[in-house]
C-alpha cells in the first residue's frame, strides 16, 4: 500500500504538469486559428503547439498544426511548402473522420485547385463534405458543395456541376443562409452562359442579386458582377 501510494503522490504533479501543456497546446493552436482568420503572423504559436504536441505525443494536434501551416502558406502563395506540410500532415493523419481530416481535405483541395488539377480537387472538396454533414454542420457542408461545383466546373463537367449548384442552392436557402445562395446562383448563371444557355444565366444572376438584397448582405463586389 505504501509503494502504491507514493507512486500515486509521484505522479501528480507529472500528470498536473503533461495537463497543462495540453491547455497550453490548445490555446497556441486557437490563437493561430484566429491569426488565420485575421490574416495574422500565426508561425510562432503554431512552431510552439507543433514542438509540445510532438513531446507529448498528440497525433491529432500535430496533424492539426500541420494543416494550418499548410492553410497560412497557401493563403501566401506558397505553394511548395504549402504541399510539404500537408503531405506531412496526412502522413500523420490520426484522426480520419473528425473535423482535423476535414480541414486537411478542404485545404488540399484548395491546392489542388491551384495546380490546376479539378477531378483530384472535386473527389478532396466531396470527402470534405461528406465529414462536415457527419460531423452535423450542415452549413458548412452545403457551402463546400459550392466549391465542390467550381472544381466540376473547373474540369469541364458542366452537367454534374449544376446539378451540385442545384442541390448546394436548395440546401443554403432552406438553412437561411442567402448571402450564400446568391454566391451559388452566381456560380450557375456563369455555367449556364458558358454552355450558351443566355437566358438562363441571366435568370440566375437575377435570383442571386435578390437574395443578396434580402440577405442584406454587404458584398459589394458579388452585387456588382450580378447586376
Amino acid at each position: 500500500t505504501e509503494i502504491y501510494t507514493l507512486s500515486l503522490h509521484d505522479a501528480l504533479p507529472i500528470l498536473e504538469t503533461e495537463g497543462k501543456k495540453r491547455r497550453q497546446v490548445e490555446a497556441w493552436l486557437a490563437q493561430a486559428e484566429l491569426g488565420l482568420l485575421r490574416d495574422q503572423p500565426i508561425e510562432a504559436p503554431l512552431r510552439k503547439a507543433l514542438e509540445s504536441a510532438l513531446e507529448l505525443g498528440l497525433l491529432e494536434r500535430q496533424v492539426r498544426a500541420l494543416t494550418l501551416l499548410g492553410q497560412a502558406r497557401l493563403n501566401k502563395g506558397e505553394r511548395l511548402s504549402a504541399r510539404k506540410a500537408l503531405i506531412q500532415a496526412a502522413r500523420l493523419r490520426g484522426d480520419p473522420k473528425g473535423p482535423v481530416r476535414a480541414q486537411l481535405e478542404e485545404v488540399s483541395a484548395r491546392l489542388l485547385m491551384m495546380d490546376k488539377q479539378y477531378s483530384s480537387a472535386a473527389r478532396r472538396y466531396r470527402v470534405a463534405r461528406k465529414l462536415r454533414a457527419r460531423l452535423n454542420q450542415p452549413v458548412q457542408a452545403s457551402r463546400l458543395g459550392l466549391k465542390v461545383a467550381e472544381a466540376q466546373l473547373a474540369d469541364g463537367q458542366l452537367d454534374t456541376a449544376r446539378e451540385t449548384l442545384k442541390e448546394s442552392i436548395q440546401q443554403l436557402e432552406d438553412q437561411g443562409r442567402l448571402a450564400d445562395a446568391a454566391k451559388g446562383h452566381s456560380q450557375l448563371g456563369d455555367l449556364e452562359r458558358r454552355a450558351g444557355n443566355l437566358t438562363l444565366a441571366g435568370l440566375h444572376y437575377r435570383k442571386g442579386l435578390s437574395r443578396l438584397e434580402v440577405a442584406g448582405d454587404g458584398d459589394e463586389a458579388l452585387r456588382r458582377y450580378l447586376v
